[in-house]
């Protein structure tokens, strides 16, 4: 039932960005490449399907699970300033800055 109950709920983008912290421009670039879950549109409001959003954690956390010991130390090591970079994030766009 549970399973059921989140299959149809969907979730507005501040809803959204509480599970996943990161910008909203960085958001939507992600889902402009292709990198995140596009939105089911609803007139003007953009809404995502909780499964979509869950299933892309998932993702990214089994992502981290295979990657070397060494390369979490490293990344916990690396300025935020490049970690942005990388991710594409700009200044002022990180989640705890808006």
């Amino acid at each position: 039932m549970d399973q059921q109950v989140a299959q149809s709920k969907l979730m507005r983008l501040p809803e959204v960005l509480e599970r996943f912290p990161i910008g909203k421009s960085t958001w939507w670039k992600g889902v402009a490449d292709g990198r995140f879950p596009a939105p089911i549109k609803c007139g003007r409001i953009s809404l995502w399907r909780e499964t979509d959003i869950l299933n892309l954690i998932t993702e990214l956390e089994g992502a981290m699970k295979m990657l070397p010991p060494d390369v979490e130390r490293l990344m916990e090591e690396l300025p935020q300033e490049v970690i942005d970079a990388k991710l594409g994030v700009k200044d002022g766009e990180r989640a705890s800055e808006e």
